[in-house]
């Protein structure tokens, strides 16, 4: 996730260095951030790992998880593909990937915790 946004943060120290920098609104460098494909990168992971640790053991949790993860997936990539169109309202597109992207990291967070402590309860037994 840092390797994701280290484009936007490096864009923005450097820009602050230069002259007549004009420092652009959160929502803007949101845009710029490509949040919609760190919340499809991060929702693919989480469907992986509890893909795999559904395959040790049935929890109904984190087949919902799975579940939401796959609808931000999906719902990222359809929002992705008109993100950097000439029509794009530059500050829309920063809230609605923010908010993906918020929902993504809880909904991975909160899968990969289930697996985690899946896991930790198999090797205890």
């Amino acid at each position: 996730m840092l390797f994701a946004l280290t484009p936007t943060l490096i864009q923005y120290f450097a820009g602050r260095q230069t002259a007549g920098y004009v420092q652009p609104e959160l929502t803007e460098m949101m845009s710029r951030a490509q949040l919609y494909l760190v919340s499809a990168g991060i929702a693919i992971q989480a469907i992986i790992q509890a893909l795999i640790e559904l395959r040790k053991c049935g929890a109904f949790r984190l087949i919902v998880l799975c579940l939401f993860n796959l609808i931000i997936l999906v719902f990222a990539l359809f929002l992705s593909s008109s993100a950097d169109g000439p029509t794009a309202v530059k500050s829309v597109v920063g809230e609605q990937s923010a908010w993906l992207f918020f929902w993504a990291f809880v909904c991975a967070g909160s899968s990969t915790w289930f697996c985690v402590k899946g896991a930790a309860e198999r090797d205890a037994a």
